[in-house]
């Protein structure tokens, strides 16, 4: 994890001047070098408090790169609409070149209709502008002789000039909101992904998106992702919430006056939502910025924790009341060390997982299973324990995700299962056992499950269990261990 500093202007002249405001944020830029920070950004907006004092990153970007020799340059974002490419490609060449090859590119399509209207560009012209936009300003980039015919823009035989100093270009990231298309893209065109967390979990899965769509073109490694938080840090906690809350309200009012045309009837295809987006934008305070994770205020050690690297557990078994119920201790307990069932419920698993810095715990349902030689009995547990995995999920917000278990070797139900859990319950993966009474996963019997969890694309997580095959094993070995011929599974 990296660090940088972000310099988002929500300021008018009648809070501060110009000459002020960019005389502290220069002054900031020289801590970088000393205190470690990797990187420089700000954005690009008019007309309004809200962003407004920075219509052109690429200008306070140069003045930045003189302050500090180490920290990288970052646009966040510049807006292909609003530009011309041939000036872009130069401005981004010239910037390369004062930085010292320092410079990353960031773009992004606007989102705010008052700035589209005082442009006279049209909102649905916004994907086709910055699609073209961006093409051509890579295209300016990386070769020399240009000719372009698009939609928008058009030049021929064009060399851009300074030339980048990076080879053969500055790395590209792509700005996005909320929309899931937007990470799609990004990920497919090989372009790191930078985005605000303002609403909370959903960034999880648009990250997903994001990575899933750079992993299927064939891109190296997993891409990065760029997030910028709010964040005051100070001695005493109340003192830091006390300072942090009027600016961080007066940011979340800024922007949904900037953006207010989506709720006064503005829409467009190319922004399909944002209405109820800025409408739930509304709604943010302070605390539940806080609350979801959006703002980091506190004190240095409140933060520190809140900064660890967030570990998921993925073996994380779970045992529902009417699950244990129905099974019994006769079941459960023999394959426990302790040789019962444990007391547990949801409260002491986040209690282990906060003991053990662990962000989030994906749950299952562990050995002896659902399969008991019933397959009524079976269907039942499967939509009890998945139910209930799905509620404290629902009621821990962040702290649990889902493998959902099947009712095998009924196949007919276990493929209903799959569309309830994934469809329904929203289930992170399937949950199996490496087998099932006497039948295994390689059984052909079981190829439409299969079948049906490769073309959702789903997650599927194995565990081991009692398998008939060992029953000749002296007892007291055959319950702690089993060993496949392809991997070797400890319990």
């Amino acid at each position: 994890m990296e660090f940088g500093m972000q310099f988002f202007p929500c300021v008018g002249p009648d809070q501060r001047p110009a000459d002020a405001y960019f005389d502290d944020c220069l002054t900031l830029c020289e801590l970088c070098d000393e205190y470690g920070y990797t990187h420089i950004r700000t954005v690009e907006h008019y007309f309004h408090p809200y962003g407004g004092y920075s219509p052109n990153p690429i200008v306070f970007l140069s003045a930045a790169s003189q302050r500090t020799g180490t920290a990288r340059m970052v646009t966040g974002a510049v807006l292909p609409v609003f530009n011309n490419p041939l000036k872009l490609a130069g401005e981004i060449g010239m910037l390369d070149a004062i930085s010292g090859g320092r410079l990353e590119v960031g773009f992004a399509r606007a989102f705010l209709p008052h700035e589209y209207r005082r442009f006279g560009v049209s909102l649905d012209e916004s994907v086709a502008r910055f699609d073209e936009g961006m093409a051509q300003v890579r295209r300016l980039l990386e070769e020399e002789n240009v000719t372009e015919k698009g939609q928008f823009h058009s030049f021929e035989n064009v060399t851009s000039l300074p030339r980048p100093t990076q080879t053969p270009r500055p790395k590209f990231w792509t700005a996005a909101f909320t929309t899931p298309q937007s990470f799609e893209k990004a990920g497919r065109q090989g372009n790191w992904i930078m985005a605000i967390p303002i609403s909370g979990a959903a960034m999880r899965e648009l990250c997903d998106i994001y990575r899933e769509a750079w992993d299927k073109a064939g891109h190296k490694g997993q891409g990065r992702v760029m997030l910028a938080f709010h964040m005051y840090c100070h001695e005493d906690a109340r003192e830091a919430a006390r300072i942090a809350r009027d600016p961080l309200n007066r940011y979340l009012g800024s922007l949904v006056d900037a953006a207010s045309d989506w709720i006064s009837g503005t829409s467009s295809a190319d922004y399909k939502g944002y209405g109820k987006m800025i409408d739930a934008l509304k709604q943010e305070t302070f605390e539940s910025q806080v609350e979801k994770g959006a703002a980091w205020v506190g004190t240095p050690g409140q933060l520190e924790r809140r900064m660890e690297p967030h570990r998921i557990d993925v073996h994380h078994h779970i045992l529902p009341p009417d699950y244990v119920a129905t099974v019994g201790d006769d079941r459960i307990g023999p394959l426990i060390l302790a040789g019962r069932t444990p007391e547990w419920t949801p409260a002491m698993s986040v209690e282990a997982m906060d003991r053990n810095g662990i962000a989030t715990a994906i749950t299952s349902i562990s050995a002896p299973g659902l399969w008991f030689g019933d397959n009524e009995e079976s269907v039942r547990l499967a939509r009890i324990c998945n139910d209930y995995a799905a509620s404290i999920r629902l009621d821990h917000p962040g702290r649990f995700g889902v493998f959902a278990c099947l009712p095998l070797p009924d196949v007919d139900a276990s493929l209903a299962e799959i569309a309830h859990a994934l469809d329904t319950l929203k289930a992170d993966g399937i949950g199996l056992l490496t087998s099932y009474g006497d039948r295994y996963p390689g059984d052909a019997a079981f190829q439409p499950v299969f079948d049906e969890l490769n073309r959702r694309r789903a997650v599927v997580y194995f565990h081991p269990t009692n398998a008939p095959c060992s029953h000749a094993c002296p007892r007291s070995r055959r319950r702690r261990w089993i060993s496949p011929s392809t991997q070797r599974a400890r319990w």
